[in-house]
């Protein structure tokens, strides 16, 4: 990498490792995908070309993108050329409530949407429209003939492949790294959802820290399981899940998410992809506590599942004794400071958790 490769936001720091990698396959697809599969430099094209594109149809730093789509390569690629613009992008999983997709759109104060597909346009053009967001939205996943106004992904691509190239170097080198990256919403299951607001700074920590946490290398497959998906097509060396993905993982799901393979060992551009924007509706919500009880298979020990309990009685021995585990946080001056695990919780999370998800899967490592 040159030392002249600008490196101060998160999508800048994610390309310059990419085109370090050419033609390796970085990113497998799942069923909502437009590719099966991208390469690095595919990939990082992509992402230049949409991001110069999006400057010349009137998306500047510090606007505010609604994105409304589930996990998907193209929704990857959305949100790195916005943040490499220093755009700002509101993510909103493409099966949250109409209601709660119209409140964030306002409150966050989005001045372009970019939406997944028709089924997403139709059901959110009319609510849009008041809102200014409907003219000049651009559509990811553009099947047939869009209505006047509109814009496919493909068009705007189009519009960056012949933009001067200058423009986007001076857009990509005006990103700071205390500048606003993203807005993630709660799901609103306690009231209307609330904006997290996260800096380049805060994910950028977490991409350059992780990879020495991890040991990730580049042969590496990395699999971030969703609440709604299932066991990987192939054995993954790397998982990543939450909780409740971890009890759909073990016992059999619906979809998988995207994988990453290992770039500049950190795997992949992969940044959590639809993660931030999965957010489900609050009446789904509701539905899914009454549906879960503590004798549902999916909370029973005796099942071989990974039940509530085990992530509540890990989660209770890792704070006896004041031994409290953090993640590593940015400090003013010298660096990031980094605290490691206590062995005890560690033990006891890969004993009653770890163990049952690389048993599940096959992967090395499960976190």
């Amino acid at each position: 990498m040159s030392a002249e490769t600008p490196t101060n936001s998160i999508a800048a720091f994610l390309l310059a490792r990419l085109r370090g990698f050419g033609a390796h396959p970085i990113l497998a697809g799942n069923s909502a995908c437009a590719r099966p599969s991208w390469t690095a430099d595919e990939l990082a094209t992509a992402v230049e070309e949409l991001a110069a594109g999006l400057l010349e149809v009137g998306v500047g730093p510090g606007d505010r993108v609604l994105v409304v789509a589930d996990n998907c390569d193209l929704w990857l690629v959305c949100d790195l050329a916005l943040l490499l613009i220093g755009a700002v992008d509101v993510p909103r999983a493409g099966d949250a409530a109409l209601e709660d997709v119209l409140f964030v759109a306002e409150h966050s104060g989005s001045v372009r949407a970019i939406l997944e597909d028709g089924k997403q346009l139709a059901r959110a053009s009319e609510g849009l429209a008041p809102l200014g967001l409907r003219d000049g939205a651009v559509v990811m996943k553009a099947g047939a003939a869009l209505p006047e106004g509109l814009t496919s992904l493909e068009q705007v691509r189009e519009l960056g492949r012949k933009a001067d190239p200058a423009r986007l170097e001076a857009a990509r080198r005006a990103v700071s790294p205390e500048d606003l990256a993203t807005i993630v919403y709660t799901s609103g299951t306690t009231g209307n959802p609330k904006g997290v607001m996260l800096e380049h700074r805060n994910i950028l920590h977490n991409i350059r820290t992780l990879p020495d946490l991890v040991h990730f290398n580049v042969s590496d497959r990395y699999f971030r399981a969703s609440s709604r998906a299932g066991t990987p097509s192939s054995a993954p060396s790397i998982l990543a899940a939450s909780p409740t993905a971890w009890r759909s993982t073990t016992e059999g799901g619906a979809e998988e998410g995207p994988r990453a393979g290992a770039a500049d060992g950190g795997g992949g551009a992969c940044r959590g992809s639809g993660s931030r924007s999965r957010a489900p509706s609050r009446r789904a919500s509701r539905a899914g506590r009454r549906r879960c009880g503590r004798s549902s298979p999916a909370c029973s020990r005796s099942r071989g599942g990974i039940s509530s309990r085990d992530v509540g009685a890990a989660g209770r021995r890792s704070t006896r004794g004041g031994a409290v585990t953090r993640p590593p946080r940015p400090t003013d001056a010298g660096g990031p400071r980094r605290r490691s695990h206590p062995p005890l919780p560690r033990a006891l999370a890969s004993k009653l958790i770890y163990s049952k998800l690389r048993a599940a899967t096959g992967a090395r490592s499960a976190s």
